[in-house]
């Protein structure tokens, strides 16, 4: 069977094939079996942080491909970060949901700490890459949710999960088993954007 292809509008040379869901597998598994297979760490629908990781990613390709082919990359990436902040950002409360369904509405309503700590990346390479103060203005709001809901302040590190008031919840894990995302959150603004922060530490180019 052959790929489907994916391709920004004018078929530009860059784009890449992508398998469908059977080929990842080798079989389609059954509605049933795959429906056995949701949970709290698999929810139904699409994660929005996901959608602001891949914006991230694609202005990173531009920065370490420069030239015509990857001329694409910056508006696509502009596409998911405009996407999540349409349907997953609670703008009366602030904080994403954590997936949404396929006509954009939401599926889990639960705050995850990652996904603001992705938004947060996606809106500093995406201002960068731009020049737009609109993602200077999502930057600090995703900021200033931060500070105020999900940042442990008593207990040190960030809530992992939060309900939809705000308040810390353990639904999907216990306590506050992943330290990187928070912590590359406070790194994005200070390192160069065509590193990976691994690579920026171990050359010593983040600012302080």
């Amino acid at each position: 069977m052959p790929l489907r292809r994916t391709c920004p509008a004018g078929g530009e040379p860059a784009c890449l094939p992508v398998a469908k869901p059977a080929q990842l597998s080798g079989t389609a598994r059954p509605r049933r079996a795959r429906r056995a297979t949701w949970g709290p760490q698999t929810p139904r629908g699409s994660l929005v942080g996901h959608w602001l990781e891949w914006a991230r990613l694609l202005v990173m390709v531009r920065a370490q491909t420069p030239g015509v082919q990857a001329a694409w990359t910056t508006e696509a990436a502009q596409q998911p970060f405009a996407r999540a902040v349409a349907e997953g950002w609670d703008a009366e409360r602030g904080g994403f949901v954590y997936s949404v369904d396929f006509a954009g509405k939401p599926v889990n309503r639960q705050r995850m700490h990652w996904t603001i700590a992705e938004a947060v990346g996606a809106a500093v390479f995406l201002y960068r890459a731009t020049g737009d103060a609109t993602y200077e203005s999502w930057y600090r709001s995703f900021w200033d949710y931060a500070a105020r809901d999900v940042l442990d302040r008593a207990g040190g590190s960030w809530w992992h999960e939060l309900d939809t008031h705000g308040h810390p919840t353990t639904t999907t894990w216990d306590g506050k088993p992943d330290l990187y995302h928070a912590f590359q959150a406070t790194l994005y603004a200070r390192a160069p954007q065509h590193l990976g922060l691994g690579e920026a530490a171990r050359q010593g180019v983040i600012a302080c």
